[in-house]
């Protein structure tokens, strides 16, 4: 019998690889000597990327821009055409870049010269004490800024121009050169960064000597980054860390030449380097993807999992969340003003959010009622399902963004591309409050759809145990929201089942007390805080099916599988069953390959229905069987979904 289930559990989950998702590979015993040639033997054993213009870009973010075009050319006249190399040693990672670049060189400015940019996180940065950190914006926070190419401001000609063939400089936020640092300073933690170009030409020289143009062939660059001093282990099974990569060109400068010069850039997930406001890729790593494993696995695994409700009825949008569907999906976020790391571990999926949480808090009040708010999701047909559930003391009926009851939800819209971006989607901005009469408010694009096409959404709030909006003399017990959103509003197809979505959360939490004096607000959001930043990605599985109280599985000599709930989970479930008779009761885990995973004593059970806690903090995401036991030979099995 569990051969049989086994066999039917294969999950439909699309393959990372290529599209946001880049493994490293370890380079085992082999060393590489940091000089820009990238002539050790493992680089041609490396997993490369293309960053072309005109080439793909995949999904959500990546794409193309012209940024400076004088003369109106159509497109550049010397593309970029850039391949990245991506191994590690440990976990130290390798990169390497080689550029095709007629037109080699930079500017004094910033990010108007030729190079490579690229957005890391730090987690090690992640606030520890919240003494005199109200306000945890994107640019004080855990952005790892890099740049490695020619802006020189320091360093220029008698007449202020750009030095011919000058080097790149490498800086950032913590390593390297500062921005305004000349090439003759000392970079900042070199054990750190590592770095080093060939350049075949002569940078910001586009006649190299002479009185006419003469073509550069390209650079080259290599460089080691030490992923503890951000806070990341590679080493770790099927580990990975969020960055972005964007190659910035200018051509036809040195000097200018009126007819062709160009600037424009090409990136993989995100043109800039402080932020997610277009994707967000990944590089991976595992103990197992070596320079001499063959071919890459899949990386197949979501930053969070969205479950099918196709077994369960309709909700109905009222605001209150006492369907059993709500019950049994777990929340998939868990936000709250100034959350602990241990709390952002606990509450926040995948290897991104995590450790890309920011809030604000716009006045000086102190905050005494930092409420979590939990966000269940799941899908159905061609509705996209959300729930809020908060247990806020103070719920307020506010309309401004700095002191009101809710959230903003962004999603990209697959039907609308960011303009001029060429490649990149549009993130649609929906947000929902709570307004004075204890009904929901919605905004921005919510209240545009709802217009144009009513059906597409709905919104309903309840106020939790008698609970009153916008009245500060009393404590209320907290507010819970509904929402429904038709996807096909936004160009996804009718099907949801397995399709991708990125999204970004911003949760308000705005308190109105008695002396109004004291009132407050915060917002915390999850990677974006606008309609910027829907890079988190999410998978609607079809293979995550939300299971019911009626669900009836198997049955064996008097002894029945229930299922389990919730289901997928997280941290723990309930295996249910029901036997006729007292026995000794034992459950087993197995995952997709029938290995054992855990085997839990549930001792003796009496006659009837009965459930025992199975941990599931320590499992992988994906499917698993459970199989119940009794000590007389009976046994029943069942499917469990697990979500991080």
């Amino acid at each position: 019998m569990l051969g049989l289930l086994l066999a039917g559990t294969a999950i439909a989950q699309p393959d990372r690889v290529g599209q946001d998702v880049m493994w490293a590979r370890d380079i085992g015993s082999a060393t590489i000597a940091v000089d820009g040639n990238l002539d050790e033997a493992v680089w041609a054993q490396a997993e490369t990327y293309t960053i072309a213009w005109d080439g793909v870009h995949p999904l959500p973010g990546s794409g193309q821009s012209i940024r400076d075009n004088p003369a109106g050319l159509d497109a550049p006249l010397d593309p970029t055409n850039a391949t990245v190399y991506f191994l590690r040693k440990g976990n130290e990672l390798y990169l390497g870049l080689q550029a095709q670049d007629a037109s080699i060189g930079g500017d004094r400015g910033f990010f108007v010269g030729d190079g490579l940019m690229m957005t890391l996180v730090r987690p090690l940065d992640r606030p520890t004490t919240f003494t005199d950190r109200d306000d945890y914006f994107e640019s004080s926070a855990v952005r790892e800024e890099m740049f490695y190419g020619w802006q020189h401001p320091s360093d220029t000609t008698a007449t202020g121009g750009q030095v011919p063939g000058i080097a790149p400089k490498a800086w950032s936020t913590d390593f390297g050169y500062t921005a305004g640092d000349m090439m003759s300073a000392t970079p900042r933690s070199p054990e750190a960064w590592e770095f080093a170009a060939v350049v075949d030409g002569v940078a910001n020289d586009d006649y190299n000597g002479g009185s006419s143009f003469v073509a550069d062939n390209g650079y080259t660059f290599e460089m080691r980054i030490r992923l503890d001093s951000l806070g990341w282990d590679l080493t770790q099974p099927m580990a990975r860390m969020p960055l972005t990569m964007s190659i910035m060109d200018r051509d036809f400068s040195w000097p200018i030449d009126a007819e062709r010069f160009m600037r424009h850039w090409t990136w993989w997930q995100g043109r800039w380097f402080n932020n997610f406001n277009e994707g967000m890729a990944f590089i991976a790593g595992d103990p197992s993807v070596t320079v001499s494993s063959g071919p890459v696995p899949a990386y197949t695994e979501p930053e969070f999992t969205v479950p099918s409700g196709m077994n369960t009825p309709a909700p109905t949008i009222d605001g209150v969340l006492d369907e059993p569907v709500w019950s049994l999906v777990d929340p998939q976020f868990k936000i709250k003003y100034q959350a602990t790391a241990e709390e952002l571990d606990a509450g926040l999926p995948g290897a991104a959010a995590p450790n890309y949480t920011f809030y604000f808090h716009p006045d000086a009040n102190p905050v005494l009622d930092p409420t979590e708010g939990r966000f269940h999701m799941y899908y159905r047909e061609n509705m996209l399902y959300i729930g809020l559930d908060t247990d806020d003391q103070a719920v307020n009926g506010s309309e401004s963004e700095n002191t009101r009851d809710g959230f903003r939800f962004t999603i990209a819209a697959r039907d609308s591309l960011k303009d001029g971006l060429g490649g990149s989607l549009a993130g649609v901005q929906f947000d929902f409050s709570v307004d004075s009469t204890g009904t929901a408010r919605l905004g921005n694009y919510a209240a545009t759809l709802a217009e144009e096409n009513p059906s597409a959404i709905m919104a309903g709030v309840s106020m939790k145990n008698g609970s009153t909006p916008a009245d500060p003399s009393d404590i209320d017990a907290g507010y819970q929201m509904e929402v429904a959103i038709d996807l096909t509003a936004l160009g996804f197809p009718a099907n949801l089942d397995d399709e991708q979505i990125y999204i970004a959360l911003n949760y308000f939490d705005g308190d109105s007390l008695e002396d109004d004096a004291q009132s407050y607000g915060t917002r915390t959001w999850v990677i974006g805080e606008r309609n910027n930043g829907a890079s988190l990605y999410g998978l609607l599985s079809s293979s995550a099916l939300v299971n019911t109280a009626s669900d009836r599985g198997p049955e064996s000599d008097g002894l029945r599988a229930l299922g389990t709930a919730p289901n997928p989970a997280t941290d723990r479930t309930q295996v249910r069953f029901s036997l006729d008779r007292t026995a000794e009761v034992t459950v087993e885990v197995f995952d997709v390959l029938g290995r054992l995973v855990q085997t839990i004593d549930g001792g003796a059970q009496v006659a009837g229905e009965r459930a025992i806690t199975v941990d599931t903090a320590g499992l992988s995401t994906g499917a698993y069987i459970y199989r119940v036991r009794l000590d007389d030979g009976a046994a029943v099995t069942g499917r469990m979904m697990v979500v991080r």
